[in-house]
């Protein structure tokens, strides 16, 4: 069974105007349950997707890291288990 929704995307290094997005990336924002994003990716990028998606900054900046890289890949990796098993259950 094909899903109809992006269940979650991945961002990162998506900079600058959102208009330069493809029209594949912006319709799987507007679809997205659950984003998870750092500091690189534009606010305007962001409002293109929908209100009630779910949005997770994992952003690591020099000093600053809000999640450490082994965080951030288990959360990649129960957010891909997760919405795969919605997927195909």
């Amino acid at each position: 069974m094909l899903c109809q929704r992006a269940p979650f995307i991945w961002l990162a290094q998506v900079r600058g105007d959102p208009d330069l997005l493809t029209l594949r990336a912006a319709r799987l924002l507007g679809q997205a349950d659950v984003l998870v994003y750092d500091h690189l990716v534009s606010p305007g990028v962001l409002e293109l997707a929908r209100r009630e998606a779910h949005r997770i900054y994992a952003g690591k900046q020099h000093g600053n890291h809000t999640f450490s890289q082994t965080d951030i890949n288990n959360l990649l990796v129960r957010l891909a288990k997760k919405y795969q098993a919605r997927r195909q259950g």
